[in-house]
């Protein structure tokens, strides 16, 4: 009865509001909470490494050491291992350590600071040599070249419009090396330039594969050619720049081009925003830029192609080609089956034009001799349309092409 009438001598407005945050606070409290989807394995500061659907991603954040750090630090069991057994191989196939080193201090010299900071602070995070850190990343600038081979289409050449590039990753490894060449997806956030994602191997921080959150992607095919030096910033590095700092395809063609260079390469560009992509044939003195559909490809046997570019490992461009191969034509004297994947990857895109997405680009890397059993390790495709990746990777018995695409959407590359 009391209790009754001391509400009665409560205002109606007092009461109203009273139940109203009793009933807003039992519904927030009743809703069922939603399970987090990832499983973080490990932290460190701001980075941290999850396991999507079985495929390892590590998240770095910060200034270029703590980067490196965190890096270092989130993968100590499996750097070490990675590091040393690659250097040990090129050992095996004929290189002294010292050869090594000598090759690795003298690209050093044209490696901008904040990459050298951030190699310090992976060598500490993983407690290993810096020196072979340094080794790691630069042994394709200093011994080898490698196959691989890719494309970019979008446009009228694609089923939605969007900019789709794909890429091979081809590795002449053996199987026992596999695990260091399908190291984990890296998200990056710096402290300045753009976030942007690798593609790797174990301890890698420069790159031949990755999207940055402007849109751009890119992949890099070996095309070796007599056009060498060791005065001149190794490719991988030169390639992170160009994703970390470019926010459209000319700025990316751009840093290419104005960068002091090493040997040979081929590497496929493309711009999920503004919609183009070209491809980049550079040694250490030259560097040309075909646009997608450039007339300039327009020499037999190669051919332009509307909204699209392939390359795998010759040149297309006869200056670059007099310095790799003793006829032009690809067909007569280059090896490795690099005129065979051109042929494929232009016969694909011709054959599935309009209709070209991310599951019809798949089939393109899963078709031999574009699939180069049994060396290609990694199968990766972008939409840098709307930031999106699909990564297959071998194992010491399969070889990528064969194995399950594992997807990736914007928010797991770039969370906010």
């Amino acid at each position: 009865m009391r209790r009754g009438k001391l509400i009665d001598n409560i205002p109606k407005r007092i009461v109203l509001t009273v139940l109203i945050v009793i009933t807003v606070t039992l519904a927030c409290n009743t809703q069922p909470i939603e399970e987090d989807p990832s499983n973080i394995i490990d932290t460190y500061g701001e980075g941290y490494l999850e396991d999507i659907n079985g495929l390892l991603v590590l998240h770095v954040k910060g200034s270029p050491y703590e980067m490196g750090y965190q890096h270092g630090f989130l993968l100590r069991d499996r750097i070490e291992a990675a590091i040393q057994s690659s250097i040990q191989y090129c050992i095996d196939m004929g290189s002294s350590y010292e050869h090594l080193v000598t090759g690795a201090q003298a690209v050093e010299l044209y490696i901008p600071q904040e990459y050298i900071q951030e190699m310090q602070g992976l060598a500490d995070g993983a407690n290993v040599n810096y020196i072979d850190v340094l080794i790691g990343q630069v042994l394709n600038d200093i011994l080898l070249a490698g196959g691989c081979s890719g494309f970019a289409a979008f446009g009228d050449a694609t089923v939605d419009g969007h900019l789709y590039l794909g890429r091979n990753y081809d590795w002449g490894f053996p199987p026992e090396m596999i695990p260091l060449a399908t190291g984990p997806v890296v998200v990056y956030e710096p402290e300045s330039g753009n976030a942007y994602v690798l593609v790797g191997y174990l301890g890698e921080i420069q790159t031949f594969t990755g999207m940055n959150n402007q849109g751009i992607a890119l992949g890099k095919n070996g095309a070796t050619s007599t056009d060498l030096t060791l005065d001149g910033m190794p490719s991988g590095f030169m390639l992170k720049q160009v994703l970390q700092y470019s926010n459209n395809l000319m700025e990316a063609i751009d840093i290419i081009c104005q960068t002091p260079r090493t040997k040979g390469w081929n590497i496929v560009l493309g711009d999920g925003k503004n919609l183009n992509a070209a491809a980049v044939e550079i040694s250490a003195d030259h560097c040309k830029a075909f646009w997608a559909g450039d007339p300039a490809e327009d020499i037999e046997p190669h051919y332009s192609i509307p909204n699209a570019v392939r390359r795998s490992g010759h040149y297309v461009d006869p200056e670059l080609a007099s310095i790799q191969r003793s006829h032009y034509d690809p067909r007569i004297t280059w090896c490795e089956g690099s005129w065979d994947r051109y042929e494929k990857l232009s016969q694909l895109i011709e054959d599935n034009y309009g209709d070209i997405d991310a599951e019809v680009s798949m089939e393109f890397l899963q078709t031999p001799p574009v699939a180069w059993d049994p060396i290609t390790v990694r199968c990766i495709i972008f939409d840098s349309t709307d930031l999106e990746l699909w990564v297959a990777s071998a194992n010491s018995t399969t070889p990528a092409y064969l194995q399950e695409f594992i997807y990736l959407s914007y928010d797991d590359l770039f969370p906010p």
